[in-house]
């Protein structure tokens, strides 16, 4: 009886290490991206799900290869980070604190509508210097909403302001693009203060975005309700 007990212990150590190996080698297989995203596009191609899968995990077809390169392009957009070393101890506003890494989202975000739809090369720089000297920062608290209005007048470029989604829609579909006002109202989803982001194309209720203070935020999608917060500034920008 003894050893018909200890044949029954060691099958069940024996079995348990078998289910603890499969497990873990279960844990540590690595996915196929290829084969991963050709499922997901069988499941539904036009799935919402789908879409926020093959964008947020497998493809990321926007990465930099560099935290910081010279000028990228999301979505034939010029893409400028207010964190860049290059523009990120400009001066814009007050003490240590007011420099374009902390409070300047707002040029940043005008430095990539001006160089994309002017095809001339306007870094956040020349904007925040030029914004501080007319008048056009708040000290620590960022930019006025005439920044922008100034900003078309000074580089030639239509503008409307609005807090319509469908009239940024329609300047995007018009081939402008729209800088928005954000603030923390989404759980801090943008910012924990104020923010300027750019939007730069959307497709159904999907939206791209170059955020000039977050990368990973610029390389996903986002839903409308993440981006356009009830009755903040929609600036609306058109080469004329």
């Amino acid at each position: 009886m003894l050893k018909k007990h200890k044949k029954i212990l060691i099958f069940c150590l024996l079995l348990s290490c078998l289910v603890n190996t499969h497990s873990y080698a279960s844990t540590n297989l690595k996915i196929d991206n290829d084969e991963m995203t050709e499922k997901l596009i069988e499941l539904d191609n036009k799935s919402l799900k789908t879409k926020f899968l093959i964008n947020n995990i497998i493809e990321k077809k926007h990465r930099l290869s560099e935290k910081y390169e010279k000028e990228q392009s999301f979505q034939d957009v010029i893409y400028f980070n207010q964190t860049d070393p290059r523009f990120a101890y400009t001066p814009y506003g007050d003490g240590d604190f007011g420099i374009v890494q902390n409070t300047g989202c707002g040029p940043t975000s005008a430095a990539m509508v001006v160089s994309t739809l002017t095809k001339t090369y306007t870094d956040p720089n020349e904007i925040a210097s030029w914004a501080m000297f007319n008048g056009y920062n708040m000290g620590n608290n960022g930019s006025s909403w005439e920044l922008f209005p100034a900003v078309a007048r000074k580089y030639g470029l239509d503008y409307q302001f609005s807090y319509s989604i469908e009239d940024a829609r329609n300047c995007l579909k018009t081939g402008g693009l729209v800088i928005l006002s954000q603030n923390s109202s989404l759980n801090n989803y943008w910012t924990d203060s104020g923010h300027f982001i750019v939007l730069t194309g959307y497709e159904d209720n999907l939206y791209t975005v170059n955020d000039p203070y977050s990368i990973y935020r610029t390389e996903i999608y986002h839903t409308q309700d993440q981006v356009f917060i009830p009755n903040k500034a929609i600036f609306c920008f058109w080469k004329n």
